[in-house]
């Protein structure tokens, strides 16, 4: 049995337009702003979409990564800091 692990950061997803809504409130700052802020954060510099989540898990799912056993894999952009606390 294979057990691996995706462990997404920020996913384009209503969930994360709810969680920008709630940071901007929190900091007292536009929606657009908080979203400038969290894109801001990541190397990578844009929010991830739920497509490349869905991609990674069918291709770890799929017979082409056979010999993957016990991988816990980021894909979060190169994020290393918290988004709530910028």
């Amino acid at each position: 049995m294979r057990v691996n692990t995706v462990n997404p950061g920020p996913v384009r997803t209503d969930r994360w337009d709810g969680l920008e809504k709630a940071f901007a409130r929190d900091k007292k700052v536009s929606q657009e702003q908080a979203h400038e802020l969290a894109v801001g954060s990541l190397p990578l510099g844009r929010i991830c979409e739920a497509d490349e989540v869905a991609a990674l898990v069918a291709f770890l799912a799929s017979p082409r990564a056979s010999y993957i056993s016990g991988a816990h894999i980021p894909i979060d952009g190169g994020q290393r800091k918290a988004l709530m606390d910028i």
